[in-house]
């Protein structure tokens, strides 16, 4: 299934100086990097032995050779999601982060991962950050857009892709009590499905997909006779 969204210009905006950020997440949102389950079973299936590490996401393990060949092959690459980040870097009035849950010590496997698909623009230490420290992964994502918004006076709309339910539906609220009050700071939640829900959306072409949201707060990004769905997008002001 190709999977198309048909991004509208203002969410890569053109207006004179900096005041659009959009956040990418890594795993499963702009590299679909495979989870414990499936990755445990390529590395049984290429090596004839279990995988011998009991976490996952903290493993450099999970994204090395044989779970993620190298170099990593363009199906990995959720492609869609790429050409926006791409083309928001090459913007002179907005800008992209690529913030991950990976932790630090898992920088030289991400970049080796997003240079293999041609992402090495978004490699640098300024875009692309890991968690550090003990903070869990929301707090870390919603502190570090927080302290853009600082870096940034002139940012007026956040645009964070993510594919994670329990963080789409945390990011409002936590940003809510942290993003400076003085400031209109329009924030766009992107959902970003997984390539098995945008079989199902795309086999009955309706926004049938489960969430735990209501489904009559979300627009649909991209959904059209010709298309997979990519996501669906939710405004917070």
């Amino acid at each position: 299934v190709v999977c198309v969204m048909n991004v509208d210009d203002s969410m890569v905006s053109q207006k004179s100086g900096f005041c659009t950020l959009h956040v990418f997440d890594f795993d499963g949102t702009l590299v679909w990097t495979p989870g414990p389950e499936q990755g445990r079973e390529l590395f049984y299936g290429a090596t004839g032995k279990q995988f011998q590490h009991k976490g996952w996401w903290g493993r450099k393990e999970s994204l090395c050779p044989p779970i993620i060949p190298s170099p990593a092959p363009d199906s990995l690459l959720n492609r869609r999601a790429a050409d926006v980040l791409l083309k928001t870097l090459d913007s002179s009035c907005s800008t992209a982060i690529i913030l991950t849950g990976r932790i630090q010590k898992l920088r030289p496997q991400v970049q080796r991962i997003l240079c293999d698909l041609g992402l090495e623009k978004a490699c640098s230490d300024d875009l692309l950050k890991l968690k550090s420290g003990s903070e869990d992964t929301i707090t870390f994502k919603t502190r570090t857009i927080a302290e853009y918004t600082e870096k940034y006076p002139d940012l007026s709309s956040i645009v964070i892709w993510e594919d994670r339910v329990d963080h789409v539906n945390q990011f409002p609220v936590v940003l809510r009590s942290i993003l400076p009050q003085k400031r209109k700071i329009e924030t766009h939640i992107v959902h970003v499905l997984s390539e098995y829900e945008q079989r199902v959306l795309h086999s009955d072409g309706k926004q049938s997909v489960e969430n735990p949201s209501d489904p009559s707060t979300w627009n649909a990004f991209s959904l059209n006779s010709e298309c997979a769905a990519f996501g669906f997008c939710r405004k917070h002001s």
